[in-house]
């Protein structure tokens, strides 16, 4: 199924054709390179969405642009919405940003948690309503409702035992949230260099606000730790890496003690979180599915059987 481009015309630029230049990856949507009026924009077409989160997703970039960050910006329909109707589906029109992919070295990792530390500066003001049903605890209950709906989901080895040791770590992470987790604000959640553009050396744009909600900010900083510093062969943490990361992130926002207590669990959430994302979707389309085919799940079982790291990591600085 592809886009009637014609229709985006009419939508978007009175009198002016939209012309395809190719066709890009994406997971949520469909996402296509296109130029009209002689500029470059990138049209995301989602054939399935919320439209109510999709439009909170759009409002926080334009919040985020306003403040300085360079995220992509929206560009309004000819009624004036962030979103508009194409061929019965939500389409989203964003200019398009010069700057390439950065490679997947370490000292990626180190420029993007001092940027982290920039946007968090930032996105720790909003206050507006923010795709909740992103947060960790709405998405262990929403993966725990639907396997508990389909026995066989249920009988796949390992699944109870999982959803029961994910709700202990989530009550965990609840329970040091409540006894000082600091600040809350958009976090984006989804930390691979694949969403940032870099040019003339420096970070250009960050991409990609699909997995991002209003949560505590640590959450983010767990996220970058789990993509960043941690070590597939050992199934752990580097600590080295860790106190590299959150050394730079910290020289522009410093961490709050409390903060360095909730990361822990936080991580362990996280991956538990990210495995839910890649279990749910295979025992819909695959039925029989061995969870333990699932990296962060594994990895998730590794850190929590052997938990002296978490004082460790609380304590890295």
């Amino acid at each position: 199924m592809s886009i009637d481009t014609t229709l985006v015309g009419t939508r978007y630029f009175a009198g002016v054709g939209v012309r395809v230049v190719k066709r890009l990856d994406g997971v949520d949507s469909e996402n296509y390179f296109v130029e009209a009026a002689g500029r470059k924009y990138v049209l995301k077409w989602y054939t399935a969405a919320d439209p109510k989160s999709l439009g909170e997703e759009l409002a926080a970039m334009q919040w985020l642009r306003g403040r300085g960050v360079p995220v992509p910006a929206v560009v309004p329909d000819r009624a004036g919405g962030l979103l508009a109707e194409v061929d019965g589906a939500c389409a989203v029109l964003l200019e398009f940003i010069e700057g390439d992919a950065p490679g997947d070295e370490f000292a990626t990792g180190l420029q993007i948690a001092a940027f982290l530390a920039k946007f968090h500066r930032e996105s720790s003001a909003y206050k507006g309503e923010f795709c909740a049903a992103r947060a960790a605890e709405v998405r262990l209950a929403a993966f725990a409702a639907a396997c508990g709906a389909n026995p066989a989901y249920m009988a796949v080895d390992g699944m109870a035992e999982f959803i029961a040791a994910y709700g202990e770590e989530v009550a965990l992470y609840k329970t040091a949230l409540e006894q000082g987790g600091g600040a809350q604000g958009i976090i984006h959640h989804d930390l691979h260099p694949g969403n940032f553009l870099v040019a003339a050396g420096e970070i250009a744009a960050i991409l990609d606000f699909s997995e991002a909600h209003r949560a505590p900010l640590i959450f983010d900083l767990a996220v970058l730790l789990g993509y960043w510093a941690f070590d597939a062969d050992r199934g752990r943490l580097d600590l080295g890496k860790c106190r590299q990361l959150l050394t730079a992130y910290a020289a522009t926002r410093p961490i709050p003690p409390a903060e360095m207590v909730l990361l822990p669990h936080a991580v362990l959430v996280y991956f538990a979180t990210d495995a839910t994302g890649y279990i749910l979707p295979r025992l819909r389309d695959q039925g029989a599915f061995a969870i333990s085919q699932c990296n962060m799940y594994r990895w998730f079982c590794a850190m929590r059987q052997e938990r002296g790291w978490i004082d460790e990591l609380s304590g890295v600085f």
